[in-house]
């Protein structure tokens, strides 16, 4: 569509960072970072050593991760102002647990334990925190599962400070490179997303407890799933305990030879593996996590190496959160706050609205004190403590009632820092500005703001002026808001943002619930609204309601749902169950819930109380039950990127991500109406991945002015897809490694840290009907010229993959979501698909080089016909081969363009191995071979023996001294007598020199539910004398002799149980005859594979011809 916006410039702008910290790196020392305890963390003085010792491990091991250029220096422990016993530095001053760099609170039910940072940003941008848990780093039995505790906050400290991601990947952890390390011999060529990618792993299938005890480096014993052409989920890879150096720490920060970063350094241990399908090479374009860390503000022209620094110790300062909040109002009452709106309401008297309000839901303990201004200061009450209604009834009558004058906005805030020096130091107290003019501001004002550490918060209504004030509140810590002159909602919700103690405790938070404004006039009938109240809170709800039109407060009528006994609740009569309070002089009042206000939809009815019309106003408020589980909460913030605002929204349940709801941004200006803006959680672009609770959006389509942004959740949106698994960014856990010959050790608490198959998040359909809102904060914006500059946003989310491995003329598939004609709003105009052979890396140094994909390539879809933003595209395109064998590497990339012209970025890349040949593991009945050698054959006898218990092991003997192989046509029935034996410990026995075993990999040897003739050559292997070697002992097997090739048809060779191919545990059974001529020895084993029910049913006899 056409834009009304030529260049997006943004002037006067504060953005509320997805990061509010105040950390610096200055002569290679940080400084300034903060790590707070959760009050639901139970008072510990032991808690706070441990901290220490695990930052103590930490400062070296980031000088050596960073090559010598930054180690941790000042660090600020907030300890919660319920500890009452744990000795403490200081009182905090204007450090908070929601603006902490790490907190250290409950585990997060999708994460247990483990560490994770959460990142709302692409590559490069700060994360929004580190959490860690009490147990994690009090307890080693948990530590152990991720490495040492230095290297995982370093991990987890490139994911906050530089905006770097994971090199695995959970969600794919297997992918096709020719030029990998293959974990297989079949034509797939599967390597192990890491990096870097020479690390030689060996791995097993773990979905059953009978896991093999050894493993071959560089091989998967694991299964392929024929849909997928990778391993199931259920391969587990282990490193080796002693490999050489190499390797990134955002990849194994586990492993004890890995200390730094992969770099770009060509042929390095090092080397940053591009083809690896992880989250660092989506978001950062194939980029190097040392290159995105050197071009970070931290390394960028600063900070150089420093090799020379020898004390690395950091510098701890415990602090205490300040029990007893001081708050200033410094109001305007300059002659401007005389001018009345729309409401018939002058801006004094709907500010002084919101100021009452705000006294009235303080929180019990904390000190308000009040200062006006014009052209003058004046102190209208020195700190009070708020411990009552009488207390807080008599501060509203000190708010002031009259205006004139000019504004002298550096008056209010120093008569606000006296305020505060003539109760204690002022350092740590907050001082919250609300004026709608320019006024003047002093820079002596300013200095002392700073120099003395009190907390500027600004709430501004109506005017774009004041950028001096805007810049005084981000240096000292605090905030700014924007509300136009008759916007008493943004007013509400900025006050409460205030008021917010911003400590951590879920259970004091208040949660705006619902809110609304509307207009009653004579002829209207009353006007009815729903309130949701869900289980997560219900405790201390106050139904807030302000007119703007004489004394008479409208009728208010409030209908609990069905099942309360108190019944409806009146505002001029008295209910058992509600207080009802009015405020006349300030057009107020509120009906609190008394107890834990009931479940479900309330109805709220409002009628005229006279024929005069009003505006009324409802707010509706409630803190956490404590009955229904955590509750659930939703954090907003601004953003720019590319330009433009954005904005994001997180929403949990607790710390539990809730995914599927429906997220809304409503953006406000200054004058004109505002917008709405749906948020999603869809994976595109700016939103870094699908499914993680965060929802984001551009806020596109404005012209000049400031704006306000609120965020409102409610409940379901009915296009969720529970379907995808996502996390944020989290440290690696070890499953485990294997030593030089082979022995796997395993970790003993299992191969994943949560079971597999943990549920992610919570569906918001599962918590039933809920509303909250937040506000995000405000920005000023500048639009210059009318012409359409704005392009499409960048595809984040592009995966491909082969239509049909059996026939390459059906395509391939490609998927994505739709970008929009500007950024991600509307309709793009075409795409631009292109493809590499080989390297991907030329789609990101020559996009316009690659092969371009036409309307004849395309078999599905339309590629000049976008759908709108946020669809998901699918498109099958067909690639000429010009007679290539085999298979062949190719990646894709894509680019959107509007109409006029106007480019996104590249896509991120996606590659596929692209089979022209069908792939035997896709193709029924193929023969599988797998490099060898042949020998003469003679017919011999073979003897088998039945299935045995893990207490013995079936032996078969094999003694005639001829080079022998098995006829075809005979036939064996192998029959197993217990149902519930274990099959562990089948052995192949020799009662002649020079004979051996060898157990080949599952990927190497398959079989297939249905008949098949499968050509099994072993690989070359010495021999090696008087050796019994089984399944769990590869120890004494060498690399020189060949071993015959022998052709086994199988007939039947599972019967179905009823379950899937995940539940079947595949056994081997070891058939063998020993071969012996010219003084020469080599050995013959046929491993046919034997299908048994998982291990949840039963066994049944089956026939097997040979």
């Amino acid at each position: 569509m056409k834009s009304l916006i030529a260049v997006l410039v943004l002037v006067d702008v504060l953005f509320v960072s997805v990061s509010s910290s105040a950390i610096t790196l200055t002569n290679n020392r940080y400084s300034g970072i903060v790590i707070a305890i959760n009050p639901s963390v139970g008072e510990d003085s032991s808690l706070i050593e441990s901290i220490k010792k695990a930052w103590n491990e930490a400062s070296p091991a980031l000088f050596t991760a960073t090559r010598s250029r930054a180690y941790f220096g000042d660090i600020t422990i907030l300890i919660p102002s319920s500890w009452n016993s744990v000795p403490y530095d200081e009182i905090s001053i204007g450090e908070s647990y929601d603006e902490a760099d790490i907190v250290v609170t409950d585990p997060n039910p999708s994460y247990g334990d483990a560490p994770y940072t959460v990142q709302y940003g692409g590559c490069g941008s700060q994360g929004s925190y580190i959490h860690l848990t009490p147990d994690y780093l009090k307890e080693d039995y948990i530590s152990n599962n991720f490495g040492p505790r230095g290297k995982v906050i370093v991990h987890e400290w490139a994911h906050y400070r530089w905006g770097v991601f994971d090199e695995t990947d959970s969600s794919q952890p297997f992918y096709d490179d020719p030029s990998g390390n293959t974990l297989t011999n079949l034509e797939r060529s599967l390597s192990y997303t890491q990096c870097a990618k020479d690390i030689e792993v060996c791995c097993l299938d773990v979905s059953d407890s009978n896991i093999v005890a050894r493993c071959i480096p560089g091989r998967a014993e694991c299964r392929i799933n024929e849909a997928t052409g990778v391993f199931y989920e259920s391969c587990v890879c282990y490193l080796p305990n002693n490999a050489a150096s190499g390797g990134s720490i955002m990849a194994y920060q586990y492993a004890d030879h890995i200390d730094t970063f992969c770099d770009d350094t060509v042929g390095s241990t090092r080397e940053h593996n591009r083809n690896a399908p992880n989250d660092q090479n989506r978001l950062c374009d194939l980029r190097s996590t040392w290159s995105v860390i050197m071009d970070s503000v931290d390394f960028n022209g600063a900070n150089n190496a420093n090799p020379a620094i020898s004390n690395l110790s950091p510098t701890f300062t415990v602090k205490k959160v300040e029990r007893n909040k001081r708050f200033v109002l410094v109001l305007d009452v300059s002659g401007s706050m005389g001018t009345a709106e729309s409401t018939g309401e002058t801006r004094l008297e709907i500010a002084n609205k919101a100021a009452a309000n705000f006294i009235n839901s303080v929180a019990d303990g904390s000190l308000v004190g009040i200062v006006s201004f014009s052209t003058y200061s004046s102190t209208n009450a020195y700190l009070t403590l708020v411990d009552s209604q009488g207390s807080r009834d008599s501060l509203i009558q000190k708010v002031p009632t009259t205006s004139g004058g000019s504004t002298c906005i550096g008056c209010g805030i120093d008569e606000a820092i006296d305020v505060l020096e003539r109760h204690s130091n002022p350092a740590g107290g907050y001082i919250i500005v609300m004026t709608d003019g320019q006024g003047t501001l002093d820079d002596s004002v300013v200095t002392e703001a700073l120099t003395k550490k009190v907390i500027v918060q600004t709430l501004i209504i109506y005017t774009k002026a004041n950028q001096a004030l805007v810049d005084l509140s981000e240096e000292s810590g605090g905030a700014w808001f924007f509300a136009s002159s008759d916007d008493l909602l943004a007013l509400f919700s900025a006050y409460d943002d205030f008021a917010d103690p911003k400590d951590g405790d879920l259970s004091s938070k208040k949660y705006e619930v619902y809110s609304d404004t509307f207009a009653l006039n004579p002829s209207d009938p009353p006007y009815q609204s729903t309130i949701n109240i869900d289980s997560t809170i219900g405790n201390e709800t106050t139904f807030t309601y302000a007119w703007s039109f004489g004394t008479n407060a409208p009728s208010v009528t409030l209908l609990p749902p069905p099942v309360n006994s108190c019944g409806a609740i009146s505002s001029v009569g008295s209910s058992s169950c509600a207080i009802v309070t009015k405020d006349q002089a300030n057009k107020l009042m509120t009906i609190s819930i008394l107890g834990i206000a009931q479940v479900g939809s309330w109805t709220s009815i409002v009628g005229l109380a006279t024929g005069d019309a009003q505006t009324v106003t409802v707010v509706v408020n409630s803190k956490a039950s404590g009955i229904g589980g955590d509750p659930i909460i939703v954090e907003s913030v601004l953003e720019m990127k590319d330009g433009n605002p954005l904005v994001y929204a997180k929403v949990t349940q607790g710390l539990n991500p809730v995914l599927g709801a429906q997220v809304t941004a409503s953006v406000s200006v200054q004058t004109g109406n505002g917008i709405e803006v749906a948020l999603y959680d869809g994976g595109a672009d700016p939103d870094i991945r699908r499914n993680d609770g965060i929802y984001s959006r551009y806020i596109t389509g404005i012209g000049t002015g400031r704006y306000s942004v609120k965020v409102k959740v409610e409940s379901e949106y009915g296009g969720y897809d529970g379907n995808t698994k996502t996390s944020f960014s989290k440290a690696t856990y070890n499953p485990g490694y294997y030593m030089s010959n082979g022995t796997v050790v395993s970790n003993p608490n299992g191969a994943t840290f949560l079971p597999r198959g943990s549920s992610f998040g919570v569906s918001a359909k599962d918590l039933g009907n809920f509303t909250r809102q937040a506000p995000a904060g405000a920005f000023d914006f500048t639009a210059v010229g009318t012409a359409d500059t704005t392009p499409p946003s960048k595809v984040l989310d592009l995966i491909v993959s082969q239509n049909d491995l059996t026939d390459f003329s059906k395509g391939v598939v490609l998927s994505f979501t739709s970008p929009g004609d500007d950024f991600d709003s509307g309709i793009a105009t075409r795409y631009e698909i292109r493809y590499a052979v080989g390297s991907s890396q030329d789609l990101v140094n020559n996009f316009a080089a690659a092969t371009l994909v036409v309307s004849g390539d395309v078999l599905e879809g339309d590629i000049s016909n976008p759908q709108a933003a946020g669809t998901r595209e699918n498109f099958v395109i067909s690639i000429p081969t010009v007679g290539t064998p085999g298979s062949i590497s190719v990646g894709f990339a894509l680019k959107s363009f509007d109409e006029e012209n106007n480019e996104a970025p590249v896509s991120n890349i996606a590659n596929l191995r692209y089979f022209i040949d069908p792939p035997s593991f896709a193709i029924p009945g193929t023969t599988f071979a797998i490099p060898g050698t042949t020998a003469a054959a003679t017919t011999v006898a073979v003897t088998t023996s039945p299935l045995v218990t893990t207490a013995a092991a079936t032996t078969v003997a094999a003694t005639t001294a001829a080079v022998t192989t098995i006829p075809l046509a005979t036939t064996s029935t192998l029959t197993t007598a217990n149902p519930t034996t274990q099959h562990k410990a089948t052995t192949i026995q020799s009662s002649t020199p020079d004979a051996t075993t060898f157990i080949p990999t599952t990927a190497d040897m398959r079989t297939r539910p249905q008949r098949a003739t499968t050509t099994i050559s072993l690989e070359e292997h010495t021999a090696v004398s008087n050796q019994t070697t089984s399944r769990n002992d590869t120890s004494n097997i060498s690399d020189n002799t060949s071993v015959p090739s022998v052709e086994i048809t199988t007939q039947t060779p599972c019967k179905d149980c009823g379950k899937s191919e995940d539940d079947l545990l595949w056994l081997w059974i070891t058939l063998g005859v020993l071969v012996v001529g010219g003084g020469a020895a080599a050995g013959i084993l046929i491993w046919i594979k034997h299908a048994m029910c998982c291990r949840a049913g039963t066994v049944e006899p089956e026939n097997i011809e040979i």
